[in-house]
């Protein structure tokens, strides 16, 4: 397109007050998809509810993370306070988390409660969905956590 095309446009959006964001071209790369799914594996995943409650932040390192490997077919994360790790297997939207072990850390009391919630949702997962960017994981018909994709650090 000429560039006094782009200029005008441009000027326009600003008038009506569209931020360059709104109408620039979509961003490339898994997190900058539009109208697909997220992969579950190869994700880093940041939690975001427990059984439909909001979480907050943990501590000084941030939010609950699992990340699922494909080629090793192994899970690692954090839980709010402790790493976590351990193997899963996924058939389909099955997924079974094999029992996983974390570091063994005490932290303030509301992180220790939260992380306990964590870990008991994640001990009956059987399946899995994923929306867009968000991952929701699910024990029968109930999600019992949601996540949202998060880029790599």
């Amino acid at each position: 397109m000429p560039a006094s095309f782009l200029s005008r446009l441009a000027l326009l959006c600003g008038a009506l007050g569209l931020t360059p964001t709104l109408w620039a071209a979509p961003a490339s790369g898994p997190l900058g998809q539009t109208g697909s799914n997220i992969p579950l594996r190869d994700t880093r995943w940041s939690l975001q509810t427990i059984d439909g409650a909001p979480v907050a932040a943990s501590g000084p390192r941030g939010r609950a993370q699992l990340s699922l490997r494909a080629a090793s077919q192994h899970l690692s994360g954090f839980a709010g306070c402790n790493t976590l790790s351990g193997r899963y297997i996924q058939r389909g939207t099955s997924l079974a988390l094999k029992p996983l072990a974390t570091t063994r850390m005490a932290c303030e009391p509301g992180v220790m409660q939260q992380e306990t919630r964590f870990l008991q949702a994640l001990a009956g997962i059987d399946s899995y969905r994923v929306e867009g960017r968000q991952l929701s994981l699910l024990q029968g018909d109930v999600v019992k956590l949601t996540f949202i994709a998060t880029p790599a650090r």
